[in-house]
Parts: C-alpha cells; structure tokens; sequence
C-alpha cells in the first residue's frame, strides 16, 4: 500500500486509492494541510482586579468584545466589589475598554489595574496591571482612557 507522510498532530489513512489525512483528537485543520489546536472558548468571562479583587472606575466604564459593548456603567465612580461578567469570550477577541469623566461630576479620573479571567478554567490575564489616574480634570464628560487588548484565556 501507499505510505503517507501526516502533519504534526495528524494521522494518515492510506489505501490503494492514495492518503487522507485527518487531525488527531483535540486538533483541527489550519487551511494549510497542518493540525492545529482550536481557540480557547470562554462561555464567562470576568473582569477584576487581581486574583478577583476590586476594581473601580471613576467615573464612566464602557467594555466592548469585537465591537458589542457587554458592559457599561453611567454616572459617577463605581467599585466593582466582586468580579463582573463580560459574556463568552474567546482566544484572539479584540476588548475594548473606555472610561470617561461623568457629564456632570467633573474632576479627579482614575481606572484601577483590571484582569480578565474565564470562570470556568480560572486562567487570569492581565489587561492592564497598571491602570491609570491623574488629578488633573480632563473636561466634563471627556475620554480619559481607550484601550484595546487581545484576549489569550
């Protein structure tokens, strides 16, 4: 019979009509005749502050996974006490997050550092493990931050 070379975390079957070649279990086909691991699905993801710690912002949040916003907070500042869900997320998702002065509680703005983590593995990614704040007013209603991460749960 006919011997066939697979790729990497593939497997041939050949006959007398030639090879086919499949990806092993826990492996999909990446277009180009390779084997590769699917991406990561998260049906919940989180944000916090490390290890599911507080997180606050002063004073308006928007967050947004591929352009659809998942969460938003309007007024003055918030703390978020426990971690707050953001939907599925998946390896390779594009989050957005924005934070502004509120329209009408000018002043002081600060983001604390935030993670993102899937509730049901636990893995934790820092988003930004700095954050930012100044007590310089930027404006009324004013973007103070706008950031994009590539989420990798």
């Amino acid at each position: 019979g006919n011997v066939g070379t697979a790729p990497a975390n593939g497997s041939a079957l050949c006959g007398d009509d030639g090879c086919v070649y499949t990806c092993n279990e826990g492996y999909e086909p990446d277009g180009n005749g390779g084997c590769v691991m699917p991406p990561v699905d998260c049906a919940d993801a989180t944000l916090s502050g490390e290890d599911g710690t507080i997180f606050c912002v002063d004073d308006e949040l928007k967050v947004y996974v591929n352009g659809e916003l998942r969460l938003q907070h309007s007024g003055t500042a918030v703390c978020y006490h426990s971690p707050v869900s953001i939907g599925p997320v998946a390896d390779g998702d594009q989050i957005r997050v924005v934070a502004n002065n509120s329209d009408y509680t000018c002043g002081d703005v600060s983001i604390t550092p935030f993670y993102l983590t899937c509730t049901a593995s636990g893995v934790e990614q820092a988003l930004d493990p700095v954050g930012y704040g100044t007590t310089e007013d930027p404006g009324c209603g004013a973007v103070f931050y706008d950031r994009t991460f590539t989420a990798a749960l």
